[in-house]
């Protein structure tokens, strides 16, 4: 109890206090309300897809690319008549302009070189760009920001399907005479549709790795996207948002105003993958300063560079390996310490959870639903320990028994390479 007391006095100090879901699901659900009708009274960045998405099943093969938060993947896909899937030629590299920052054409040149492997053997590319666009009716978008430490300012404004085409003609391409691009949490949408077999009257994508994002199907017309289409694909851009009811600690400010994008994007700051573990370790190291820690914990992890996801989650599972960095410091410190890192680490955990729950429960609500399937994709959502059922319970208590939507998690194997490539 001495611990927990200790643990909550300093939290409470640094202004790292518990998100109310029903406050921060009613923000969001009002901004993307405001976001469908005009952008600019928008904290989040509304994008509409504003051409029909098929679910059917393509013929023939087609090179697919993920542009993810923290990893490049491209491979080729092939629909086999029976319903099989070949997905071949897989490779997985680091995103381009992590580690500096790229000139437009360094950007594009580097994506070739990426793909080179696959040269002419597709027609179409169809492109997963996991950051913030306005797509067009061909099928191309417009890159509006970069987000997840991406640092290429001069591709912002750009159009990313006739950039590359323009740049995989340059490399002597032939083939390839149309790039469609599309978010990765509409892939996850339409990989739920495409593998469901239960009868869900909506369908949600929603993605909580490097970064997050959620996506839905809204019915009927959208007043800033005048067109004939019954039903629009919704990108929602939650991570964008900003405002009131999010509470920002000492330590997220302190980790925005070190971001490459500092004021922007503050939800996503405060629970993704590339995030988590660096808020832990501003939180770790202020509670070392205060003496919340002792000093032979102290003394340890001052060695400690930085702080990864990965590495918190070593901890929390109790995983036995050199990796486990955090428990490898605990065996050298005071018996207490461990009790109070597992508490801290827990509480930057839940608050991931709660808006996790927070954006599922807004954005079935605005998707009309009585019965959701929602496909979740993303290494924090699916391994992070016990992630999943905190989450489910929170949807339980505020989706289901306070609006009466049902609701149930799929995961959807390679939903990311299916999705995109069945768009």
């Amino acid at each position: 109890m001495e611990n927990s007391t200790k643990l909550k006095t300093f939290l409470e100090n640094h202004n790292f206090s518990d998100i109310n879901i029903q406050e921060l699901s009613n923000a969001l659900l009002d901004d993307m309300t405001l976001g469908l009708q005009e952008q600019n009274k928008s904290q989040q960045l509304m994008a509409v897809m504003p051409f029909e998405i098929s679910t059917s099943r393509p013929k023939g093969k087609i090179i697919v690319i993920d542009a993810g938060g923290t990893n490049f993947r491209s491979c080729l896909v092939e629909f086999q008549p029976e319903g099989k899937i070949n997905i071949t030629e897989e490779r997985k590299s680091s995103m381009i302009a992590l580690e500096r920052e790229y000139s437009k054409e360094e950007f594009f040149i580097a994506m070739e070189d990426k793909i080179s492997y696959l040269k002419d053997k597709a027609d179409e590319i169809h492109f997963c760009f996991s950051y913030a666009m306005k797509n067009l009716p061909d099928g191309d978008a417009q890159v509006l920001a970069f987000s997840k430490q991406v640092k290429a300012k001069e591709v912002v404004g750009s159009y990313i399907g006739k950039e590359l085409l323009a740049t995989l003609a340059k490399k002597g391409w032939t083939t390839v005479k149309k790039v469609k691009v599309l978010n990765d949490t509409v892939a996850c949408l339409l990989a739920g549709i495409g593998s469901d077999s239960q009868n869900f009257d909506s369908y949600i994508g929603f993605i909580l790795g490097t970064g997050i994002n959620n996506a839905y199907i809204e019915k009927g017309p959208v007043a800033k996207q005048p067109d004939s289409l019954s039903k629009h694909v919704i990108v929602c851009e939650c991570g964008m948002f900003k405002t009131e009811p999010l509470k920002i600690s000492d330590f997220d400010i302190t980790l925005d105003k070190e971001s490459t994008n500092p004021g922007c994007s503050l939800l996503e700051k405060m629970c993704s993958g590339v995030y988590i573990g660096k808020i832990a370790y501003l939180a770790i190291k202020a509670a070392c300063k205060e003496a919340v820690f002792s000093k032979s914990f102290t003394t340890e992890f001052e060695k400690l560079p930085d702080l990864s996801a990965y590495q918190i989650d070593l901890f929390n599972k109790q995983i036995d390996t050199n990796e486990n960095v955090l428990k490898l410091i605990c065996e050298k410190a005071e018996s207490q310490d461990k009790e109070i890192l597992s508490l801290l680490l827990k509480t930057i955990i839940l608050r991931s959870a709660i808006i996790t729950a927070a954006v599922i429960t807004a954005t079935a609500i605005k998707a009309s639903a009585k019965n959701a399937g929602v496909t979740c994709n993303g290494s924090t959502f699916w391994k992070t320990a016990n992630f999943k059922e905190t989450v489910e319970n929170l949807l339980k208590q505020e989706l289901t028994e306070k609006h009466g939507i049902n609701f149930t998690i799929l995961q959807v194997e390679n939903d990311i390479t299916v999705g995109t490539a069945i768009a």
